[in-house]
């Protein structure tokens, strides 16, 4: 797929989470990365 822009939704759910991402060029080429994420509940007190 040829794409230049990527859209990501995050979990709906409150929690730590991790994101494991692979990007491919033309070439077969690729590079990893990983991103934490905390997903917090707004609504709860605080």
């Amino acid at each position: 797929a040829d794409a230049a822009s990527v859209r990501f939704v995050g979990p709906a759910q409150p929690g730590a989470y991790r994101l494991f991402m692979t990007i491919r060029d033309r070439n077969g080429k690729a590079a990893t990365a990983n991103l934490p994420f905390l997903v917090r509940d707004e609504t709860a007190e605080r």
